[in-house]
């Protein structure tokens, strides 16, 4: 027989789950702090043994959505075209985010 679920529920922190696991190299940073998530990216590398980053914002659609409902002011992002000499798209294909849309 199936069981009833409970309304009750609680959060876990990925971070916390990590240091349970015994990882000692766990940092939590914004994603959009690209200095503070760059030196953590490079001292994840060069530390000795598992290390977690994690990045935490809300996400860009729900954060406009939400400024919308306020009758703030969105400012949409956008990648400088001038400043991406790739362009092989894999800032589209990789993170898989649908907040990032390709124009021709």
């Amino acid at each position: 027989m199936p069981r009833e679920r409970s309304a009750q529920t609680f959060q876990l922190k990925i971070e916390d789950i990590a240091r349970a696991c015994g990882v000692k190299f766990v940092e939590v940073i914004d994603p959009l702090d690209l200095k503070k998530a760059t030196a953590t990216i490079e001292k994840a590398i060069r530390f000795d043994g598992p290390a977690v980053i994690v990045s935490r914002r809300l996400c860009t659609i729900i954060e406009q959505r939400e400024k919308r409902k306020r009758k703030e002011r969105v400012i949409p992002y956008y990648i400088d075209q001038d400043k991406c000499n790739i362009k092989c798209d894999a800032c589209i294909e990789l993170l898989g985010c649908p907040a990032i849309i390709k124009q021709d």
